[in-house]
């Protein structure tokens, strides 16, 4: 009728004590009553005489309009509201206890801010710099570096008197290259423009021991084939020097750097990239046929034909 220690028992000891009383003193005689039933069965006699039982219904309705009256005055909306308070406090909590391991990170990222801040609002004069980077230039790297810039201009066919001058900027020592105070592109053709960019940028890569390749982008385009000649063969002499690689889609300049390679006993090494059903970038080791020789073109025929026949 009531288990002991329950939510129910403590309940009914606070609010309705003397039902609370009446059911204990109820489930002591359901026990006697139990066990002279239990007796007297065993023996198969009626020795034991069996008390009448009557519970008492008032009481008990008692204890039920208490329930009621109390779950009327429970207010839902109330205990809602301290659920979700609960609930934030734990989300809260949890959260917190998460953040606390990106603490640190938090408070380095905040530290590096500031010195960005205070980096901002710093002005840095560079003309120190530029005129003290100058003088070095003059120094140390100018005569050497005009002096190579004349032999690779000679080399090159392109000995124009040209002029290297400094112009110092915001930190920085530029060059700056005229022909009778004039810009090369305005008195030069194309093909001695380029001659004379090749022969800067041999030039200023030959100062530096440690730069042991150069890498050219098409360096002859549109140029006509004595100039390609003139250029492949001082390419072939740098790779005597330095690894050199050279882009290009001139079939005839590629002949001109094999020509020039086997003259001055220079590795050459080829690599075709195709671009085939709308896909570039496809490696092969072939030669383009517009490239190959008539020799191997009369050979390659010959193989197809004798196929052909069996």
């Amino acid at each position: 009728m009531i288990t002991k220690e329950s939510s129910f028992e403590e309940w009914l000891q606070e609010k309705i004590p003397n039902l609370h009383s009446q059911l204990i003193s109820w489930q002591t005689q359901i026990e006697t009553i139990k066990e002279n039933v239990i007796q007297n069965l065993s023996i198969l006699q009626w020795e034991k005489e069996i008390d009448t039982f009557k519970m008492e219904e008032t009481i008990c309705n008692e204890a039920l309009r208490q329930i009621e009256k109390e779950i009327s005055e429970l207010n839902t909306q109330k205990v809602k509201k301290e659920i979700d308070e609960i609930e934030k406090f734990e989300n809260e909590y949890n959260d917190k206890l998460r953040l606390n391991d990106f603490l640190p990170e938090i408070k380095g990222f905040l530290e590096d801010l500031k010195w960005v801040d205070v980096a901002n609002c710093i002005t840095i004069s560079t003309q120190k710099a530029t005129r003290f980077q100058r003088s070095l230039f003059s120094q140390y790297v100018t005569d050497k570096y005009i002096e190579r810039f004349d032999e690779e201009c000679k080399k090159l066919n392109a000995d124009f008197s040209a002029e290297i001058k400094q112009k110092g900027s915001k930190g920085n020592t530029l060059s700056k290259l005229t022909i009778k105070d004039r810009r090369p592109i305005d008195i030069l053709s194309e093909g001695e423009q380029r001659a004379i960019t090749i022969a800067n940028f041999l030039a200023e890569t030959s100062l530096n021991d440690k730069n042991t390749c150069i890498v050219l982008d098409d360096p002859v385009s549109s140029l006509d084939v004595e100039r390609k000649e003139v250029i492949g063969r001082r390419l072939v002499e740098e790779a005597q020097q330095k690894q050199v690689v050279i882009f290009t889609h001139d079939i005839t300049f590629v002949k001109c750097l094999e020509r020039w390679g086997i003259k001055k006993r220079v590795e050459c090494s080829k690599v075709v990239i195709r671009n085939f059903n709308k896909v570039s970038g496809l490696r092969d080791n072939n030669e383009p046929w517009i490239g190959t020789s008539v020799s191997k073109r009369i050979k390659y025929l010959r193989g197809n034909l004798k196929k052909n026949r069996t």
